[in-house]
């Protein structure tokens, strides 16, 4: 699981995990940023455009001109790696972003994550 502990959605999806029963291994991506072909093969898994993935609230985005249309998915990508707050969509579940559904992979996961 990609988390950031000073994220109380982070958290609390965690927290979630954890009281299903499962341990998932931890990676906490402001610390350790992931390489470009993560974040870009998880959006791409949980249907999300590069720009949908960008998290704007509390992050630096506007300041850093993210919100230019013409801006390519690679450009907002290494942005995205460079400040790793921008990465939203997130905290993910394999590939699966936190959404309403996620109680539908618990399952899933309690067979494919690493403990």
């Amino acid at each position: 699981m990609y988390h950031n502990p000073a994220c109380g959605t982070s958290r609390n999806t965690l927290e979630l995990i954890r009281n299903a029963g499962i341990e998932p291994t931890v990676i906490d991506y402001v610390k350790h940023p992931p390489s470009k072909t993560t974040p870009a093969t998880m959006i791409s898994e949980a249907g999300l455009t590069v720009r949908e993935a960008i998290h704007e609230k509390g992050t630096p985005y506007a300041e850093l001109g993210l919100d230019n249309p013409d801006l390519s998915d690679d450009q907002l990508l290494d942005a995205m790696l460079k400040v790793p707050l921008l990465i939203a969509g997130f905290p993910s579940i394999g590939f699966w972003p936190l959404t309403s559904g996620l109680h539908t992979h618990l399952s899933w996961l309690s067979v494919h994550v690493e403990t």
